[in-house]
């Protein structure tokens, strides 16, 4: 944090932010696109849906039946 306040480099939020998501859309999207044309080669995918406890806070969840978390 001293460098960023010795050199007074002021970026707002929304700049950072385009940048990020500038990132992500041409590097990101290039690999996500590669994984998704090699998974679609294969006939057969599979996934593991094995229900796991999730931790919000202090408060720990139990998936009930195919109840999904976000």
């Amino acid at each position: 944090m001293q460098f960023i306040q010795l050199r007074v480099l002021h970026i707002s939020r929304q700049v950072m932010a385009n940048w990020v998501i500038q990132c992500a859309d041409r590097y990101l999207g290039a690999l996500y696109d590669y994984l998704h044309n090699r998974m679609y080669r294969f006939h057969v995918l599979q996934a593991d849906e094995t229900p796991v406890k999730v931790v919000r806070g202090k408060v720990i969840l139990q998936p009930q039946g195919k109840e999904f978390f976000t």
